[in-house]
């Protein structure tokens, strides 16, 4: 659900734009560029490109469950399920630059398959 403004920003005609605006738009993921694209793989490659030198740290727990640390040079720690699919399941920053605190992840794969709002509209039935 966004503005005409915001449509118009995205390069959408003024009218085109305006019926569009305030209104929930249904498509699928592939149509509006996530997708294939949101990925663990893609996401870890993105920030992969500036993390410094990578050292494995041995395994221990986060809230009970199985990990094993990553550390970067830069500063950070990744923990990363060793039970299972490996999730990250905690991110510790601790660089000079970046900052520090932490970012917990849980309950991967457990959401529901989210469904468009009554009344969404598809982009094609605006014509």
């Amino acid at each position: 659900n966004s503005s005409a403004a915001f449509y118009q920003s995205q390069g959408a005609t003024p009218s085109i734009a305006s019926l569009m605006g305030g209104k929930w738009i249904e498509e699928p993921d592939s149509q509006v560029g996530l997708g294939s694209q949101l990925t663990l793989e893609n996401f870890t490659n993105s920030i992969s490109k500036n993390t410094g030198t990578l050292t494995k740290l041995g395994t221990s727990t986060v809230d009970g469950q199985g990990v094993v640390g990553v550390h970067s040079s830069k500063g950070g720690t990744v923990y990363i399920d060793t039970n299972g699919i490996a999730y990250p399941v905690e991110f510790v920053g601790s660089s000079k630059t970046n900052g520090s605190g932490t970012i917990a992840f849980s309950a991967w794969n457990l959401a529901p398959t989210p469904t468009a709002p009554k009344g969404a509209r598809t982009v094609q039935s605006f014509g």
